[in-house]
């Protein structure tokens, strides 16, 4: 999930063991066709998404974006929302709808764990609360890959030292899906350092998920700079987006997505594009839709930034943006 206001127009038991990482080549064919978009309703952001649950309306979505050319949806599980470590069984039934449906619509699923999260000393908890989800989600081929927790600190010992033991596990307990952590470019250290953190931790994620809003022009660097220290482990841009908003210095009453929708459509075109003459997959389009001032839970700090709510490839009305058109052009060629 963005956290931050990037560029803008204004099964068995406990395991504790190691598991080698999934085939890179394997891992790069599950990624070429990605066509993916990060994923709420314009009504019910974050935590709302599942407290706020509408079968019908999900179904909506996933239909157009269908139609569009996606061919993945990006899915966060708050563990606050859903039970932890012990998932409801009312949550349960919500995610298997949403696997249905996005079935239903020709549509993957990628699967964000531990959103909103940061419980890092409770592994044996997180553990299980995986091992209840593969239980519910009985279909690894309709998951794309695993995001186990989205734009962590790698950095941080607490948080190294979990994603050492639960990455491996959900490896474990997933089997064939490819299973990672994303990280952002620019906000809590430079990019290189996570990654070099991870990999000195002997951590080896299946892929590298990277979230990227900064300009289309350092793009390149900021992939060479990647490759320099992965290898040929896959590379993944889980998140690229920018705001439609006009001016961002007014209460949420009052913004307007509708100023800036084409030079929106032109940056996420421009990365597109520079991730494809890199021979990269299309980046992960951040986010379905303009959100409602209602939306966002207001214990979140993105709920204060209202150019947070303009990032969508339609407006809170349902309404395309020209985003919308320029993501169905880029996939139909």
């Amino acid at each position: 999930m963005k956290t931050v206001i990037g560029w803008m127009f204004v099964f068995v038991g406990l395991l504790n063991v190691t598991f080698a990482s999934a085939d890179g080549a394997r891992v790069e064919r599950r990624l070429e066709n990605l066509r993916m978009v990060n994923y709420y309703r314009a009504d019910a952001g974050w935590g709302f998404f599942w407290q706020r649950w509408d079968d019908k309306k999900v179904n909506e979505d996933f239909g157009r974006l269908h139609k569009l050319g996606f061919n993945t949806v990006r899915v966060f599980l708050q563990p606050a929302e859903i039970g932890f470590p012990s998932v409801s069984d009312l949550s349960a039934e919500k995610i298997k709808k949403l696997f249905a449906i996005a079935k239903r619509n020709g549509l993957k699923v990628q699967l964000t764990l531990f959103d909103l999260w940061g419980d890092f000393d409770k592994i044996d908890d997180s553990k299980e609360w995986v091992r209840q989800l593969t239980r519910i989600i009985n279909h690894p081929d309709e998951i794309a890959y695993i995001d186990i927790k989205n734009e962590i600190n790698v950095s941080d010992s607490k948080a190294q030292r979990w994603v050492m033991e639960v990455l491996p596990y959900t490896k474990h307990a997933f089997g064939s899906v490819p299973v990672t952590f994303s990280l952002v470019v620019g906000v809590t250290r430079p990019i290189d350092t996570l990654i070099k953190s991870a990999l000195d931790a002997k951590i080896a994620p299946d892929l590298w998920d990277v979230h990227y809003y900064m300009s289309p022009q350092k793009l390149p660097e900021v992939i060479s700079v990647i490759r320099s220290e992965i290898n040929d482990t896959p590379l993944f841009f889980g998140e690229v987006g920018g705001s439609s908003i006009g001016a961002s210095n007014v209460s949420l009453s009052d913004v307007d997505c509708s100023v800036n929708g084409n030079k929106q459509a032109q940056y996420v075109t421009d990365i597109e594009k520079a991730l494809r003459k890199e021979r990269l997959p299309y980046g992960g389009v951040w986010v379905y839709s303009d959100f409602y001032p209602s939306a966002i839970p207001g214990n979140l700090g993105v709920s204060r930034k209202p150019a947070e709510y303009c990032f969508g490839l339609f407006f809170s009305n349902g309404d395309e943006k020209p985003l919308a058109a320029a993501m169905h052009d880029i996939f139909s060629k």
